[in-house]
């Protein structure tokens, strides 16, 4: 994620970070993907599981444009949501 907003940016295209978790074979991880603004608009991007865009499966937490921090340090809102005991159940899967 940190890669593809690199090279959105290099390109002229406004692009951040977001970060959340993401439901994949049967378990939630911790997960980055991508917002690019492109037609006036702010369009989600997954490059990491090769599908392009995102869907219900993915769980926003925060936005970082990744100035002056780490990757890293980008995840502490998502440590401070599931410190307070969050729970997440899913219900139903396409």
């Amino acid at each position: 994620a940190v890669l593809l907003a690199a090279l959105a940016r290099a390109l002229g295209i406004p692009a951040r970070v977001a970060i959340g978790l993401v439901y994949h074979e049967g378990k939630f991880y911790y997960h980055m993907w991508n917002e690019l603004y492109l037609l006036d608009r702010w369009i989600a991007f997954d490059a990491t599981l090769a599908e392009g865009g995102i869907g219900g499966a993915h769980l926003l937490l925060a936005h970082s444009h990744l100035h002056g921090a780490s990757a890293f340090s980008a995840f502490l809102p998502v440590l401070n949501v599931l410190g307070q005991g969050l729970r997440i159940e899913l219900i139903d899967q396409q």
